[in-house]
């Protein structure tokens, strides 16, 4: 008997199973080669989704964003076009490679892209060179069902002081599939709620939750429970356990075993950079590695919906870097993101993003809708040295400015109305700049909190500068004491 389990055992090391469906592209070692852990033995093109590798130059970066609808065309049928959206864009700069034969541009540094393409007639395949345009508008492309409907939802929780506004008020919304969704606002905005209510693990006081074409809870959602994976806020896993003793015990619980347990290990370890710590205990891990296994553990199934609540909070800007770079590449595949968030650099990298604000609904779209609701009206000036201060807390008190905070050396505000061009006011030059998601956010909420700041100076000098930068007002009630600047 021991031999026999000996040998079953050595049978199933040899197995290899591929993640998904897919066509095998090359074969690196031949049968019966002994090769180490880790190394490649196939690579494999994917079925499903169709997704094309394209590039654009530098000059026209600006023009292509996450979520991006474009259109698409091929030899085969040339009277067809089809659609797709952008999904991953590449950080860094690379020329452009010899197959793209386009003399202009055949020296030009580019950005590569990936596009997602819908191909109901099956017609594309592997090295089939597409043309790729980008629509004149820049619309995102809808979603052709929407993977979360909200509607009306609010949720009162029991034994909260009077007059304390629900956690959520009469929220509608869908959320398209497909893409990364931030859910962003500040502390106490309703976002863990949501997340809670979208994972089933409450329900709503009032009205309808749907995820997945399922309400969560219910048995029908209880059958398609692997299709969600939920990444909670904290840090919710056993921390006298080690990394692979962690991974383990989640596998048990949704039923992972054999040699698909051991190719998703595999795959996951190899995914999150854990590999070489998979003996560690989760306690002694970084932030950032505790939220890379938090992120394993919930892909262990390969859901089609990924909730993250708020994965960047305590992790260094590295490591959050590294797991936005990750999530990216799971949208890229077909997986529908929803990141919860107060970073406004993080938000501003979704293709579709839901303002909350107090349990309230204020935007949701592409971040770039949201931003245009204040063109024309943030500016910038240079104030006289040592006085940057003092004169902050005196534009604060100016009834026509919605926001107005330290940057750097400047002082940016935002102003009530739209204005064209540069012009003067209160002895300083303004001029304008880009606005930023924040802007807009802080607009949209009822401004700046204009009660004088016992902390500022509001006439005389304002002593020592900081160079860094700040809100200067700590007494708001609003947003603004609790969403992080960036």
């Amino acid at each position: 008997r021991a031999e026999l389990a000996r040998a079953t055992t050595n049978l199933q090391d040899t197995e290899l199973f591929a993640p998904q469906d897919g066509v095998v592209l090359t074969r690196v070692h031949e049968i019966g080669a002994v090769v180490q852990g880790g190394q490649t033995v196939y690579t494999v093109t994917l079925n499903n989704p169709v997704w094309i590798r394209a590039y654009v130059t530098q000059p026209n970066l600006g023009n292509i964003r996450p979520g991006q609808e474009v259109l698409l065309s091929i030899d085969a049928t040339p009277d067809k076009t089809y659609r797709g959206r952008i999904g991953f864009i590449s950080p860094t700069a690379e020329f452009t490679p010899k197959t793209v034969e386009t003399k202009e541009v055949r020296n030009d540094l580019v950005f590569r892209f990936r596009v997602i393409a819908d191909d109901p007639d099956n017609v594309m395949r592997q090295g089939m060179p597409v043309t790729v345009t980008l629509r004149k508008d820049g619309a995102v492309s809808p979603s052709p069902q929407a993977v979360i409907r909200l509607q009306g939802v609010s949720k009162v929780f029991p034994d909260v002081p009077p007059g304390t506004p629900p956690a959520l008020s009469s929220l509608t919304a869908d959320v398209p599939s497909g893409l990364v969704v931030g859910l962003v606002g500040p502390d106490a905005a309703g976002k863990t709620t949501l997340m809670r209510l979208l994972a089933g693990l409450l329900l709503p006081t009032s009205g309808s939750v749907e995820v997945l074409g399922r309400v969560p809870g219910s048995e029908a959602s209880d059958e398609a429970v692997h299709d969600v994976g939920y990444m909670p806020q904290r840090f919710g896993l056993y921390e006298d356990l080690s990394v692979i003793d962690n991974l383990n015990l989640h596998a048990e619980l949704r039923g992972l075993e054999g040699p698909a347990r051991q190719a998703m290990f595999e795959k996951l370890l190899t995914f999150t950079a854990l590999k070489p710590f998979t003996d560690r205990l989760a306690g002694k891990l970084s932030g950032g590695m505790k939220q890379k296994l938090a992120l394993a553990c919930a892909l262990l199934t390969t859901p089609r919906l990924l909730l993250l609540d708020e994965p960047g909070v305590g992790v260094d800007p590295l490591s959050r870097r590294e797991l936005w770079k990750m999530v990216s590449e799971l949208a890229v595949g077909g997986m529908s993101v929803l990141w919860s968030t107060a970073y406004m650099d993080e938000a501003e990298r979704c293709a579709h993003v839901l303002m909350l604000d107090q349990g309230s609904l204020v935007y949701q779209g592409p971040p770039a809708g949201f931003t245009g609701r204040v063109a024309k009206r943030v500016f910038s000036f240079v104030p006289p040295s040592g006085e940057a201060r003092a004169m902050l807390a005196r534009w604060q008190q100016e009834p026509d400015i919605r926001d107005a905070l330290i940057q750097g050396n400047r002082i940016r505000v935002v102003l009530r109305n739209p204005h064209d061009g540069p012009f003067s006011r209160k002895g300083v030059e303004l001029h304008p700049v880009e606005p930023r998601l924040e802007d807009a956010y802080i607009d949209a909420v009822g401004g700046m909190d204009q009660r004088p700041s016992p902390f500022l100076p509001v006439s005389g000098r304002g002593g020592a500068e900081d160079p860094g930068e700040g809100r200067g007002n700590f007494s708001g009630e609003r947003l603004s004491p609790s969403l992080p600047r960036t």
